[in-house]
């Protein structure tokens, strides 16, 4: 219905007049107004359900026929509790698309299961209240990886630096795959080197202090090892810089042989402190002082030994 703006506010000279009866014209009243056959019946409405795990959640079952009604104001809404010829939802309604894997396979012979093929499924209703797949199983195709994780994989690797006795993986490995046909296969060299300059380890520059001491320490700098892109290594030596002058290294404890040409020897209360110079190179400084006069060294079973306050010795029988 189509009403003119005159007839509402009228024409200014008082002629115009209109009821809010006029205006709002036939509404129906609250009741009903036509049936819906063969509806979802909502789980909130009172409809009953089953879980779904796949999706984890509750998957309405039901239909149901229900009234709708006027709202008495122009509008309409359903009224569920109208709802009659309830019933499970019919076989082969589709709720669900995904895939599904079964078949465990013992890939290694070690007791641990993998499924070996897939079915591209539709989850559908089954008429009774409750669900089943459809589809077509799968192999999974030839030389698709086993198991991502890397559970299967054994790293294939290499001695850094050469003749050092330790092993680095060197990014490729060794694993198992599809073969396509529903087995396993075990597979070398899978996977990729790593890239070039890909960090492996850095190992000290040695140096003996004091010569001939057979006694080595790291003196700042080292050689660093990266992979080189083929399985490879890149040696980079010199890196890192010097400790610097004054940095400490060891102490040493002054012996002296008491008495001479027995072999024993035993410390006279000097010492030598050695320090990186900076370049290098090392600094012996001395530090300490002999032992006092009269402090007892030891005994050879016929003389006693005693420091002289010198670094020396005397004896007495």
């Amino acid at each position: 219905m189509r009403i003119g703006l005159s007839s509402i506010i009228g024409d200014g000279f008082g002629t115009g007049s209109f009821s809010f009866g006029e205006l709002l014209g036939n509404i129906p009243p609250v009741g009903y107004a036509y049936t819906l056959y063969t509806q979802e019946y909502p789980i909130v409405q009172g409809g009953s359900f089953f879980y779904f795990p796949d999706t984890i959640n509750d998957i309405p079952n039901q239909t149901c026929d229900v009234d709708v009604w006027h709202d008495g104001a122009g509008g309409y809404y359903t009224n569920w509790s109208t709802a009659t010829n309830v019933q499970f939802k019919a076989y082969g309604g589709v709720f669900h698309t995904g895939i599904q894997t079964q078949t465990p396979v013992d890939v290694t012979g070690s007791l641990v299961y993998y499924d070996s093929e897939f079915r591209n499924a539709q989850f559908i209703h089954d008429g009774t209240g409750s669900y089943t797949a459809t589809g077509v199983f799968v192999y999974y195709p030839a030389n698709t990886i086993i198991d991502a994780t890397g559970v299967l994989d054994t790293p294939i690797t290499t001695e850094v630096p050469s003749g050092s006795g330790v092993f680095y993986p060197n990014g490729k490995y060794d694993t198992y795959l599809w073969d396509g046909a529903g087995a396993g296969v075990p597979t070398s060299n899978y996977g990729s080197y790593y890239s070039n300059g890909t960090y492996i380890v850095d190992i000290s520059q040695m140096q003996e202090v004091p010569t001939l001491s057979g006694n080595f320490y790291n003196n700042g700098k080292y050689t660093r090892y990266n992979w080189n892109g083929t399985g490879g290594v890149t040696t980079l030596t010199n890196q890192g810089s010097f400790f610097a002058n004054g940095t400490y290294i060891t102490l040493d404890l002054n012996l002296s042989e008491v008495p001479t040409t027995s072999g024993n020897y035993y410390h006279n209360g000097e010492t030598t402190t050695y320090n990186w110079d900076g370049t290098g190179g090392y600094v012996a400084v001395g530090g300490g002082s002999p032992y006092p006069y009269g402090t007892y060294i030891m005994n050879d079973g016929t003389y006693d030994y005693y420091w002289d306050g010198t670094g020396s010795y005397y004896s007495f029988v």
